[in-house]
C-alpha cells in the first residue's frame, strides 16, 4: 500500500508541474507577443498572432490539467467499479468451469 500511495503522491506532483509549466509558457508567450522583439521580424502582426496562439494553446492546456484532475475521483470511482465487474464476471466464469468439469468426472 505504501508504494500505491508513493505513485499518487508522484502523479499529483507530476499533474501540478504539467499544469504550472503550461501557465508560465503561455504568459511567455504573452510578453513574447508585447515586447519589441517582435519588431526584427517585420510582420508584427503575424509575429503578434503567432505569440497569441502558442499563448492560448498552453493556456487551453493548463486549463484541461486543471479540469481532468477536478474530474479524477469520479474517473477513480468509474475504474473501480468497471475492475470489480471484470473481477466479478472472472469468478462467475472459473465457477461455472469448476461445475462444468465436476459434472464432467462424476
Amino acid at each position: 500500500m505504501k508504494r500505491a500511495n508513493e505513485e499518487v503522491e508522484i502523479l499529483e506532483a507530476e499533474f501540478e508541474r504539467s499544469r504550472r509549466w503550461f501557465t508560465k509558457n503561455s504568459e511567455i508567450w504573452t510578453e513574447m507577443a508585447e515586447t519589441e522583439k517582435r519588431r526584427v521580424y517585420g510582420d508584427d502582426q503575424g509575429w503578434r498572432a503567432y505569440a497569441h496562439r502558442q499563448a492560448a494553446i498552453y493556456t487551453n492546456l493548463a486549463h484541461e490539467c486543471e479540469t481532468l484532475w477536478n474530474k479524477l475521483p469520479q474517473l477513480v470511482i468509474e475504474d473501480e467499479i468497471a475492475e470489480a465487474k471484470k473481477a466479478k464476471k472472472e469468478e462467475e466464469e472459473r465457477e461455472g468451469a469448476t461445475q462444468r468439469r465436476n459434472q464432467i468426472t462424476r
